[in-house]
């Protein structure tokens, strides 16, 4: 697009113009009002520039595409459109995925965990009861810990009441 300028070099055109044939010629991004190039808003125009579901961001000379958050993609023109980051993902059994900025993690639901000598085999159980936390497991003292998939049960001792997750007492004769 032309402005009606007459030029030699780009020093005898206004800013955002260069010198092309003898003419001043708006760049890319910008159209004749007058003897000046003002920017063209390429988000208010007719259709989006962008993909479905991005926002246009005007800037002088040109555009950015941008997904809102918390969606993903690369729409700067190519038309690609905004997703989830979850959309791919496969987190298994007993997971979910969940997203932090752009990115995507999966997280066991509670009683579950990853190991991390096999990630791949998704989330496994945790042994509430293991000997290895103490005698009881996650239980108090004096309790019978029963483990069941994503969870464990606690129960005092024959003989023996109180709150099983914190202690159990014998009876006083």
């Amino acid at each position: 697009m032309q402005v009606r300028t007459v030029c030699a070099s780009d020093f005898d055109c206004t800013n955002n113009a260069h010198c092309q044939d003898g003419t001043c010629s708006c760049r890319d991004g910008f159209e004749p009002r007058g003897a000046v190039c003002a920017d063209v808003d390429e988000c208010k125009q007719e259709r989006n520039p962008c993909g479905d579901g991005a926002v246009c961001a005007n800037r002088q000379g040109g555009y950015n595409c941008q997904c809102p958050a918390p969606l993903v993609g690369s729409v700067i023109r190519t038309g690609e459109e905004c997703k989830d980051p979850c959309a791919d993902v496969n987190c298994g059994r007993h997971a979910s995925c969940q997203i932090e900025g752009a990115e995507a993690y999966c997280v066991c639901e509670d009683g579950w965990t990853y190991n991390p000598k096999e990630i791949s085999a998704g989330c496994v159980d945790i042994d509430e009861c293991d000997k290895s936390i103490s005698p009881w497991g996650k239980c108090g003292a004096n309790t019978l810990c029963t483990n069941v998939p994503g969870k464990f049960n606690c129960a005092c001792q024959p003989g023996y009441s109180g709150d099983p997750f914190a202690n159990c007492y014998g009876e006083i004769f």
